[in-house]
């Protein structure tokens, strides 16, 4: 099945890399219907977000913020993360698994699944989806397509 995706959180996430110097990694959260895996908004990484060549951090504060608003906009939920890998493959690497399996088992988030777009880091930007969920107890990840849908 594919994750779909709204051209506002596509251009979004361009607006963020365009900006960026491509030599550290960037990203925000990701916003929309959980159940019908649709990603409809994509936020910045805030001000207080951290930028290493190999990690990101989000700013805790600005997300949260960024959440009650979307949510009070259209009931969106956050379902996953953006982030961009400005020298390695648009694959999770450990640190990004184990940063989703850790969101996954948080009780308080209760997430069913967690999605994850890995971009590059500069023009011509490629993006990679992931799924990540815990079944029986291990941990699958799996690639699904992305989608860009167009309000009808």
């Amino acid at each position: 099945m594919a994750l779909k995706i709204r051209p506002r959180a596509v251009e979004a996430i361009a607006e963020v890399i365009r900006g960026g110097s491509g030599a550290l990694e960037t990203g925000g959260a990701l916003f929309g219907s959980d159940s019908a895996e649709v990603i409809e908004h994509a936020t910045t990484p805030g001000p207080k977000a951290i930028h290493g060549p190999a990690n990101f951090s989000r700013d805790r504060e600005h997300t949260e913020a960024e959440s009650s608003r979307l949510y009070r906009l259209d009931r969106s939920r956050w379902i996953g993360e953006w982030h961009t890998h400005p020298a390695t493959e648009l694959i999770p690497s450990e640190v990004d698994l184990a940063t989703y399996v850790r969101h996954l088992t948080d009780p308080e988030l209760r997430f069913e699944r967690f999605l994850a777009l890995i971009c590059s880091a500069s023009a011509p930007i490629q993006v990679a989806a992931w799924r990540i969920r815990i079944v029986s107890g291990r941990v699958t990840v799996d690639s699904p397509r992305l989608e860009v849908i167009h309000p009808s």
